[in-house]
């Protein structure tokens, strides 16, 4: 079944090549992302972290970092002398990761899950133990960590009701992949039911509740409230409406709710998080479309735009 995953594995990544050179024309800090996911690190990451027997953490994105905040938080204050490295898919993942894991010794872009490129990095990280955020299942990389009798944990467990349905459909081959891992922290007893439904053994698995919660998020004060408010040009006076992580199909449904907003509250505001920060272009098209001003927070300084827009889009990260 491997050969087969990884012929496909392979055609999708050329047929992906027309999207990778796009990306690295338009796109900031793609080469070194795609360096990265390609197994070539940069020399002093690599100094820092390689062959230190490190506790490996992946999360894929934005909320598995939020997830995988504490636990690597916890880890470094009970362990303080070993070396946490993480690892993440997206480029907000990383930036997210950098701002909100500071305690992290190494922040990496995951390998692609191709055997030589996969066998390369593990060796090179030599993890002591593996730790999958949520749902992180990777076949090359489980089957690597199995053959190098590497321990592997999923903390913060999650499978949805579609995600149930597709993995019943390869069954045979999920329930092999679970077998490598030694323990199932789940988030709740739903989860740990479809977990041991896919093939885990009932006795790997726990239910320990969702790690998000246990995130420490800093206190805003009244007086950097303000602060936003005079930076976004927002009165006091309004309400101001936030939406965080939208993905596409949702600012539709938002832009529609606002519209009703602003007919009760005129001088009503709305600020936009967008999941995926290269959306923002679309989504202020998709604004401006549905009759709102609006701008992106990053144009704010060195724009003619209307710097009192109904809709203000976040689209970057600060670090």
């Amino acid at each position: 079944m491997y050969w087969f995953y990884n012929i496909c594995l392979v055609a999708y990544w050329i047929l992906q090549i027309p999207v990778l050179i796009y990306r690295l024309i338009f796109e900031e800090g793609f080469y070194d992302r795609l360096k990265q996911s390609a197994g070539v690190m940069p020399t002093p990451t690599l100094e820092k972290i390689a062959y230190r027997n490190a506790i490996w953490i992946h999360a894929a994105s934005v909320g598995e970092i939020v997830a995988a905040s504490p636990i690597a938080r916890e880890l470094k204050r009970r362990y303080p002398n070993e070396m946490v490295v993480v690892s993440v898919v997206t480029a907000t993942g990383h930036r997210m990761a950098q701002r909100i894991i500071p305690e992290a010794d190494g922040h990496i872009f995951f390998p692609f899950d191709l055997p030589v490129i996969t066998s390369r990095i593990v060796r090179i990280v030599s993890p002591k133990v593996i730790i999958l955020v949520e749902t992180e299942l990777w076949p090359n990389f489980l089957r690597f960590a199995w053959n190098q009798k590497i321990p592997v944990m999923m903390m913060n467990g999650r499978i949805s009701d579609r995600s149930m349905k597709r993995y019943l459909l390869i069954n045979r081959y999920t329930s092999r992949m679970l077998t490598q891992i030694n323990r199932f922290c789940m988030q709740s007893a739903v989860d740990a039911r479809y977990i041991i439904s896919m093939g885990a053994k009932k006795d790997r698995v726990t239910v320990t509740g969702n790690t998000k919660y246990d995130q420490i998020y800093a206190e805003v004060t009244e007086e950097e409230k303000k602060e936003l408010r005079r930076e976004f040009h927002f009165e006091d006076t309004y309400p101001v409406l936030v939406a965080g992580s939208t993905h596409g199909g949702e600012e539709e449904i938002l832009l529609h709710t606002f519209k009703k907003v602003c007919a009760k509250y005129p001088k009503a505001r709305m600020i936009l998080a967008v999941r995926e920060i290269t959306r923002a272009p679309a989504v202020k098209f998709l604004v401006r479309r549905a009759g709102f001003s609006v701008i992106r927070r990053t144009e704010m300084k060195n724009t003619e735009e209307d710097l009192s827009p109904q809709v203000l889009i976040l689209s970057l990260i600060p670090l």
